[in-house]
């Protein structure tokens, strides 16, 4: 039994052993590589879209539990709360730490920053890639027990209109004094 192959050439061949391509088919071969072509782009776009998505998530996410975990162990290990009092709540913490060197410690809030001053020694908490907002510290201290309760708002910081460089994400926590 024979079996027949099917030459694909033959659907836009009409005359056999012949050497030059017609209008049709090279209009068809152009369309099919630019077909390629724009589907190649377009993953292409849509990998780099997400690779920069990716990025500014995680920038975003170090940042705010950088920050967490610096605010969180400084709490931990001062000595007392100068600021705010008890039940209230403001927009910067001071501590006094054990180390008399480094005394006050304070966090606020300045130009989008978290800043640590250490005794007139100021630093920021954050990178120039974020913007930090709505600092608040509350002081939830109630007998032996001295707490506080912080929160802050992170974004990337970007002056791109493309929604890949957006993302926020709020950070709280709680830290007791050990003493």
């Amino acid at each position: 039994m024979a079996v027949k192959v099917f030459n694909f050439m033959n659907l836009f061949c009409f005359k056999k052993n012949r050497s030059a391509m017609t209008l049709i088919e090279l209009l068809l071969y152009v369309s099919l590589l630019v077909f390629i072509f724009s589907a190649l782009f377009s993953t292409l776009s849509i990998f780099y879209s997400n690779k920069i998505k990716n990025r500014t998530i995680l920038e975003v996410e170090q940042q705010g539990l950088i920050a967490s975990l610096i605010l969180s162990q400084e709490i931990r290990n001062a000595q007392s709360i100068n600021s705010p009092s008890a039940g209230n709540s403001l927009a910067s913490l001071s501590l006094e730490p054990f180390d008399p060197s480094r005394n006050p410690l304070l966090f606020s809030l300045i130009a989008d920053k978290i800043v640590i001053d250490e005794a007139g020694d100021q630093s920021n908490l954050s990178s120039d890639n974020v913007v930090i907002s709505n600092l608040n510290f509350e002081n939830n201290s109630a007998g032996e027990t001295s707490s506080i309760k912080f929160s802050f708002d992170v974004s990337y910081n970007s002056d791109s209109l493309r929604q890949e460089y957006k993302y926020d994400k709020n950070f709280s926590g709680t830290a007791n004094l050990l003493k």
